[in-house]
């Protein structure tokens, strides 16, 4: 079985800050119970890494993703 996983908790360095969240007892779980991880990061993909950080915020029923004062959404 294949499962699509976060690439940072592959070890990927994709975060927003440009580091990772590797996560070596998802691996060891995966690995025993026969599964292969798939990496993915469509914000990788989208902005890069480093990028400057995503503020979200929900006003009058209207959800913005704001990064560098402009809404991303």
């Amino acid at each position: 079985m294949k499962v699509l996983v976060s690439a940072c908790l592959m070890g990927q360095k994709v975060r927003w800050n440009g580091a990772h969240k590797k996560s070596q007892s998802l691996e060891s779980w995966a690995l025993s119970n026969g599964i292969e991880l798939i990496p993915v990061c469509p914000e990788d993909e989208l902005f890069g890494t480093p990028r400057a950080p995503i503020r979200l915020t929900h006003i009058e029923n209207e959800t913005r993703a704001v990064m560098k004062g402009k809404n991303v959404l």
